[in-house]
């Protein structure tokens, strides 16, 4: 762990030093390079109030383009309002579409929320409706009695 905090740091201050001194010589129509890799990633988005929506980690990021990044043992903590837990969406292989706050795979997905798991194949998720769509095997188990949740 403390090792990727430094590797974190490194690449903040590396970060830091890019766009102060670097980004301004660059043309403007500069973008990421597809296929660029990043291994052992955290990323944090907000929202315009500068809250929290979710925390993306993984083994490896294959930027496709500007908004859309290939993650490989995707690891997704979106920031509940309701219950201020973090409903936790885990697959071997995910493309995550950063613009539209949504992510999509056609394998596994395992979901832990607050009081349920569910797991499934061939999968999307829709932050913006807050809405998980199985298409394949979708299973679903609560943790507590289901009058309890629906209060």
């Amino acid at each position: 762990m403390k090792q990727s905090r430094s590797t974190l740091k490194q690449l903040t201050c590396f970060a830091f030093v890019a766009i102060v001194f670097i980004a301004p010589v660059l043309p403007a129509s500069a973008e990421i390079k597809p296929d660029a890799k990043v291994q052992s990633f955290t990323f944090r988005k907000f929202n315009d109030r500068g809250l929290r929506l979710w925390d993306l980690s993984g083994n490896e990021a294959v930027f496709l383009s500007d908004s859309i990044i290939r993650v490989i043992e995707m690891q997704l903590a979106v920031t509940s309002t309701a219950s201020g837990k973090d409903t936790v969406l885990r697959s071997p292989s995910a493309n995550i579409f950063v613009e539209d706050n949504s992510a999509s795979g056609e394998g596994l997905l395992f979901v832990q929320g607050a009081g349920y798991s569910l797991e499934g194949e061939d999968w999307e998720w829709k932050g913006a409706e807050r809405r998980i769509d199985i298409r394949r095997g979708a299973r679903v188990t609560f943790d507590e009695a289901i009058d309890r949740i629906l209060k």
